[in-house]
């Protein structure tokens, strides 16, 4: 652009070219900058979105590694019966030597508050993850009702859990479907939602929102 400028200035010093003619270089130069800047920004953009979408043909072609059981056990109904035990459990995250968790015996009693407490890294979250499956433990069981909770559906063994990891996200939903997202195979009765509002204690805060349960969370929308 400036060597540009600087030849178009020299012509209308020699008076090769008028005043008119000088502007019109100018305006056509920057409009041609404009369009060199958009067409490598969007080659950039363009090539962000292949990575996203190599991820996304990445999880697409996953296959899961804990499948069901040919003949699953059927999941108890009746909760006072729903204990959880480890038993001598040792579990290293995939592609680590230093175990997660070494030698752990866990009773978590059915129908009980049970708190698991301590410091970062401590194996907290592994033990929830292998309660809810998405991991084997290398050695040990872990028991469901004094089964091993292998012998039982993957898929319906994670429906008995609720799980919330330390980086929760909300969806730009309303407050009230961000409550009754859960469960993706059934819908949520007005009965239900109001049980669950009252299981979390959020009536206070559904209250102080400007429209209460259908107000909009996220600034992404317009009264967000």
């Amino acid at each position: 652009m400036a060597f540009g400028m600087l030849f178009i200035v020299r012509q209308f010093q020699s008076g090769e070219i008028s005043m008119g003619s000088a502007a019109l270089f100018v305006h056509s130069v920057m409009i041609c900058l404009g369009s060199v800047k958009a067409m490598v920004g969007e080659s950039a953009n363009l090539y962000r979105s292949t990575l996203f979408l190599t991820d996304l043909g990445f999880v697409l072609d996953m296959q899961p590694d804990i499948v069901a059981p040919a003949e699953p056990l059927i999941l108890p109904t009746i909760t006072n019966q729903m204990g959880i035990e480890f038993e001598d459990v040792v579990f290293a995250y995939p592609d680590t030597s230093k175990p997660a968790l070494n030698g752990i015996n866990l009773h978590v009693p059915p129908q009980k508050i049970t708190l698991l407490y301590g410091e970062n890294g401590s194996g907290k979250s592994t033990i929830t993850k292998l309660i809810c499956r998405f991991f084997d433990p290398d050695k040990g069981l872990v028991k469901l009702c004094g089964k091993d909770i292998k012998a039982f559906d993957p898929e319906k063994l994670r429906s008995l859990f609720g799980v919330i990891f330390q980086d929760p996200v909300r969806y730009y939903f309303s407050a009230k479907e961000n409550i009754t997202l859960g469960n993706i195979h059934d819908s949520i009765s007005e009965k239900q939602f109001q049980e669950a509002v009252e299981h979390a204690q959020l009536q206070d805060t559904l209250a102080e929102l400007p429209d209460q349960e259908r107000t909009q969370l996220g600034r992404w929308f317009e009264d967000g």
